[in-house]
């Protein structure tokens, strides 16, 4: 998310909604920031921290570990387009990994009949 315009909450709060209407339970890091945290995120221009005061409101550190925290709770991981591109990310999917959980893009998520999980609770990472 850091370095995209608003974080690229506009394109977590679509997928999100996507997976809820078909029926998954989804966890949306985007929702789950502090208010203020959300804020900012979505007023910034460049998604940097450094310039839009985030790093103020919240350590790197302790988004990260929610972040996994989410990861550990969940049963499997959607990810966004360009996931790849963004270090957080990259470390959500080694924590799904190591604990065994599915990981796939969300259109993959979105196939009819495709299911991943019989829980079908999500978390969703870009």
């Amino acid at each position: 998310m850091t370095g995209i315009p608003q974080y690229n909450f506009p394109a977590f709060d679509q997928a999100a909604a996507v997976l809820r209407d078909i029926g998954y339970d989804v966890v949306n890091p985007t929702e789950t920031d502090p208010e203020d945290v959300q804020d900012l995120a979505r007023a910034s221009t460049n998604g940097d921290p450094t310039t839009d005061g985030i790093s103020h409101l919240e350590p790197l550190e302790v988004t990260a570990v929610r972040n996994v925290h989410e990861v550990v709770g969940c049963d499997a991981v959607a990810l966004l387009n360009g996931w790849h591109r963004s270090p957080g990310t990259r470390h959500e999917v080694e924590t799904a990994h190591r604990f065994g959980k599915p990981v796939a893009p969300v259109f993959l998520w979105t196939l009819a009949g495709f299911h991943m999980t019989d829980t079908r609770e999500a978390v969703l990472y870009g």
